[in-house]
């Protein structure tokens, strides 16, 4: 007899229930009699009309396939092959938040995209949230201060790829005070100074002026700004 055939790999989607299978096709057929069995990897495979398709179990690495045709008469061919099973590592995108993203309210929402042929589920916060289209949505609360968000994608290799983005969540207003000048001055260019304290200062300005710093902390820390001043009575704020 003679036989051929080649391995193909199948939907794993499909075939989630039974995590991997791997397609199998060909053709087995003798000039002399009929198809009498086929099995590969030991399992009895039906043949029609000299053809065959079947899926077996196949595993992350090198898959050893085995066939063994026999005829009516009892004569056998024997055919062997290996297919490497590359593990599939899905492809995750975060959209939104990014990252160190100041924000002031909670909760924040997630938004990204995944791409795997074998996606078996999509985590934020450890929690499994839904993928329509290979897009997923939720909100995740915040608390005062540093967040950390972490998104998983899993397969059903169970490879997975992760993202982690760092949220500030910022309430609080800054604390800020006017040390100088003070109710009287001789000169129309002033130095205004004071103290601050805000974990997420972004900078300082005096308004009515075109006075503004980035202060060298984003702690606590002094400000100096210089401001000309018109004639006569001024309102400072900063």
């Amino acid at each position: 007899g003679a036989m051929s055939g080649g391995a193909s790999y199948g939907n794993f989607r499909e075939y989630k229930p039974c995590k991997n299978l791997m397609t199998v096709s060909g053709t087995t057929s003798d000039v002399d009699s009929s198809i009498g069995s086929l099995r590969l990897n030991g399992q009895f495979v039906p043949v029609v009309a000299s053809s065959f398709t079947t899926s077996i179990p196949c595993y992350i690495g090198t898959n050893r396939v085995s066939a063994v045709s026999l005829d009516q008469l009892g004569n056998e061919t024997r055919v062997a092959f290996d297919v490497n099973v590359i593990a599939a590592i899905p492809k995750l995108t975060l959209h939104q938040p990014v990252q160190s993203a100041v924000v002031s309210t909670s909760p924040v929402q997630v938004i990204g995209t995944v791409e795997s042929f074998e996606l078996d589920k999509v985590t934020v916060q450890g929690t499994e949230v839904s993928v329509n289209a290979g897009s997923f949505t939720t909100n995740v609360s915040l608390v005062e201060g540093n967040n950390t968000i972490e998104v998983v994608a899993t397969s059903q290799s169970e490879t997975t790829s992760s993202i982690s983005r760092l949220v500030i969540l910022d309430t609080q207003d800054p604390d800020l005070t006017i040390t100088s000048p003070g109710a009287f001055v001789d000169s129309q260019t002033v130095n205004v100074a004071g103290t601050y304290t805000e974990p997420n200062l972004a900078e300082i300005t005096c308004l009515g002026s075109n006075s503004t710093i980035i202060p060298d902390s984003t702690s606590t820390g002094t400000y100096t700004l210089t401001v000309n001043l018109p004639e006569g009575p001024s309102v400072l704020t900063v």
